[in-house]
């Protein structure tokens, strides 16, 4: 069943993908609330606006302890389980905690944006996991086990992630750290914090201080980051954290060092007794000066190594402070601005608040599936929508040219029939035979009256209708019949004139009777008709036709005459 702290803490969290990366930093000891407000500036560096550190009272200190170790249920055990109805908001501090908090989020000028929160080294548990994968998904995935099963405490409930250190040749190296529940909600009230843009851990902003400077970071160095009621020694190795422990001092500044230099001492001795080849290639101190000059003093000894104090910082700015808020800074707050260098609002580090989401691999193929589905389904919408459209844009439009075209079908019916009309009156029009001409062409055959007189010469039109074929057009095929009949000299020209006639071009010939004798002015009468479709005559030239059947009959071509009989 989850705690009453835990799901307090549920309600207040946010998707660590919204979060923005604070200006704000806090934390609490049992005796002390610190913060710093910090703007950003350009290459991660950070100008420090405010540095504040607010110390209770010693009337206010044994009753906060009383109160701390009451609510607590078991002193000082790190996963104690906190009474629901002293952990809320508005029990579990008692009022000379809440008035710490309220001045120094007061002199910071704390909006309601949420601050980063700092967790002391004594609450957490920190460690280092190498996994053999360099796929994201599954260092997250194993990251997870690894935290559940080594860093998990027995009968509390505890919140925990890791960030990543290096990845190479497939393996991954994570640093792991987990808190409980209960710690964090108490830090949260200690600072007075509804809710926090980031839960961190104080060790690690050293860390951070050391992997932006290198001239700082380079080899193995120690760090003492000593408070007013706790100091904690981090070794770092060229940015990368070895070891750290966290205690708590009491006492004046001699008394405070004499505890730091006994636990140091224990501290290293375990280091090299892991590792002989431990050197350390400085020891930095971060505190107030006299604890520094204490614990300077009695360093050398202990670590090998001298050391100094940690005054300055290449990505820190301490130049819109005031002297007395520097010696602030300067004592209990480079941590705090450690982490805020480090917090870059793109999850690259522990938030144990906003613990790093686990990648669902199956999501990936739900995602296409989805995808391709949802674009199918948009596809085939869309089709639809414009198919349906463009449907009634077409009726509509087959419509009003239905209606067009029912209104303009009198008018195409008239404008055919003129034109039909029109087209049969030029076939017609065209149908002219030259009557004269072809009498003439005639008369052209028989020019010697004295060898072929013609009696009688009709001509008659047939077949002048105009018809409408089926490819389109209008046709006439006009017959001219000329019947003929006359008289020849003897039976010799007649028969010469009607060959002349059979080879004119265009012209058919046949006989109307019987050859016969005894004409009313020559002897042999004849009778032809002549059928032609030339509308004009193309019987032959003049003169050249009409001699032929009398120098066919007599053999030889006699004289043209130049008179006609009309």
């Amino acid at each position: 069943m989850t705690s009453f702290p835990a799901q307090i803490l549920q309600r207040l969290q946010r998707p660590a993908t919204t979060r923005t990366a604070p200006a704000t930093a806090l934390d609490a000891d049992a005796r002390t609330v610190r913060g710093v407000r910090a703007e950003r500036g350009a290459g991660g560096t950070l100008s420090v606006m405010a540095a504040v550190e607010v110390e209770a009272e010693v009337e206010a200190e044994v009753e906060v302890e009383a109160q701390t170790e009451a609510a607590t249920g078991v002193e000082g055990a790190i996963g104690a389980e906190v009474d629901p109805r002293e952990a809320s908001a508005e029990g579990a501090v008692p009022a000379a905690r809440a008035g710490l908090a309220k001045e120094v989020r007061a002199a910071l000028g704390l909006g309601d944006d949420p601050p980063l929160v700092a967790l002391s080294r004594e609450q957490t548990l920190l460690g280092e996991a190498e996994l053999p994968s360099d796929d994201e998904a599954e260092v997250r995935s194993m990251a997870r086990l690894a935290l559940g099963r080594d860093y998990a405490i027995e009968g509390v409930d505890s919140a925990g992630d890791f960030m990543h250190v290096d990845r190479s040749d497939g393996r991954s190296t994570v640093l792991l750290a987990a808190a409980p529940r209960p710690r964090i909600a108490e830090t949260l009230a200690r600072v007075g914090a509804v809710t926090a843009a980031r839960v961190a851990i104080r060790a690690l902003g050293v860390v951070s201080l050391l992997r932006r400077a290198p001239e700082l970071g380079a080899g193995t160095v120690l760090a003492i980051d000593a408070t007013a009621a706790q100091c904690e020694c981090t070794v770092a190795r060229d940015g990368r954290l070895l070891q750290s422990r966290g205690f708590s001092i009491a006492g004046e500044a001699q008394s405070r060092a004499t505890a730091i230099l006994s636990e140091l001492r224990r501290m290293l001795a375990a280091m090299r007794a892991a590792d002989p080849t431990l050197r350390l290639a400085r020891v930095l101190v971060l505190g107030d000066a006299a604890t520094a000059t204490a614990v300077l003093a009695g360093l050398e000894p202990v670590a090998g190594v001298r050391g100094a104090r940690l005054e300055s910082h290449p990505a820190v700015s301490l130049d819109r402070l005031a002297p007395a808020a520097r010696e602030v800074f300067r004592s209990a707050c480079f941590p705090l601005a450690g982490l805020l260098l480090e917090d870059g609002g793109d999850g690259r580090s522990i938030d144990l608040l906003h613990p790093t989401p686990e990648i669902d691999v199956a999501a990936r193929t739900r995602q296409r599936i989805l995808a391709v589905a949802g674009v199918m389904v948009v596809a085939a919408l869309a089709g639809w929508t414009f198919g349906a459209r463009s449907w009634r844009d077409l009726e509509e439009q087959r419509a009003d040219l239905e209606a067009k075209a029912r209104n303009a079908l009198p008018e195409l019916r008239r404008s055919k029939r003129d034109e039909f009309l029109v087209r049969h009156l030029e076939v017609a029009t065209k149908v002219e035979p030259q009557w004269l001409a072809y009498l003439d062409a005639i008369h052209r055959f028989a020019p010697d009256q004295d060898a072929i007189v013609f009696e009688g010469i009709s001509a008659q039109l047939s077949d002048s209708e105009v018809e409408y074929t089926r490819e389109g057009a209008f046709v006439s095929r006009p017959t001219l019949r000329f019947d003929l009949a006359g008289e020849a000299r003897d039976r010799a020209t007649a028969d010469a004139l009607r060959d002349a006639f059979v080879r004119a071009r265009g012209v058919t010939l046949s006989s109307t009777g019987a050859d016969g004798r005894g004409g009313q002015r020559l002897p042999a009468p004849f009778a032809y008709t002549l059928r032609t479709a030339e509308l004009a005559p193309k019987l032959g030239e003049s003169g050249e036709a009409a001699a032929s059947p009398a120098a066919s009959a007599e053999g030889a071509a006699p004289a043209a005459s130049k008179e006609r009989t009309p």
